[in-house]
């Protein structure tokens, strides 16, 4: 499915073993930001454990088990993006995303989500689901904006930073999806 040329500056990309380095400094960079509401930032230490991922998130494309990439916006790298099998008898799939904090609030993540969807559908997936934390407000404006349903909260559906969490559940039907 990658690469993925979101609009004319952003491109979600399959991290090469090269990437390692520069996704690992990103992440220390931004640790305590990021750690507040993704549970992977703790058990990344090192660049190798970002090579770790790499190789893992190749494995998973390659295996048509989903992807994960790198975001990049004017040739600068700025978060990542991903897509998880959910159900495969309800032909569902869960994204997941972040961006460093120099990035946001320029609507990247939510056209990364409207091109991924819109693809998602185009591959005969019906539903598309969206989890966020509720205290994370900028994570769960997006699917509002793209018009997904709410359909309630996963109570401590995720363990972060040694508690459970609860999770905001949107999801957008394939027949819901606006084709623009």
């Amino acid at each position: 499915m990658l690469p993925i040329q979101v609009d004319d500056v952003t491109e979600i990309r399959s991290y090469a073993e090269d990437d390692a380095s520069l996704l690992f400094s990103v992440i220390d960079k931004h640790r305590a930001d990021l750690a507040r509401w993704l549970p992977w930032v703790q058990d990344t230490h090192g660049a190798e454990d970002s090579l770790n991922f790499i190789r893992w998130a190749a494995g998973r494309q390659h295996s048509g088990d989903g992807f994960a990439g790198g975001i990049w916006r004017g040739g600068v790298f700025s978060g990542g993006f991903g897509a998880h099998p959910g159900s495969r008898l309800g032909r569902s799939v869960d994204l997941g995303y972040w961006l460093a904090p120099e990035a946001r609030g320029k609507g990247i993540i939510t056209a990364c989500c409207r091109a991924v969807t819109g693809l998602l559908f185009g591959q005969g997936y019906n539903r598309v689901v969206i989890k966020c934390a509720p205290g994370n407000q900028e994570s769960w404006r997006v699917p509002e904006r793209l018009g997904f349903v709410l359909e309630g909260v996963e109570r401590e559906g995720e363990l972060l930073n040694g508690e459970f969490t609860d999770l905001r559940v949107y999801s957008m039907l394939s027949r819901d999806w606006r084709r623009d």
